[in-house]
């Protein structure tokens, strides 16, 4: 490696935040990509089972940055329950 190459791995690594597999790495934690965010927000609303079943597959991926989350899917995952 010379020194050019150094140089661009040192800018990389200090930078205050690094986009990384959907997630934004900082120096206070790791937060979700805005533009997943904006993807979520904007997701057409599902139509049936399946498509329900995808979005809370989705959902559930950030669950961790979803304050109760486990509450506000509850009332989806009820719809998946007999005479809804």
């Amino acid at each position: 490696m010379n020194e050019a190459e150094h140089d661009q791995h040192l800018r990389v690594v200090l930078q205050p935040l690094i986009g990384f597999l959907g997630h934004v790495i900082s120096t206070n934690g790791i937060l979700v990509d805005p533009n997943k965010i904006l993807a979520i927000l904007n997701w057409n609303p599902p139509r049936n089972v399946i498509k329900v079943h995808s979005f809370l597959g989705l959902a559930g991926y950030y669950r961790r940055f979803v304050k109760f989350f486990s509450i506000i899917a509850l009332s989806i995952t009820r719809l998946f329950q007999k005479d809804v």
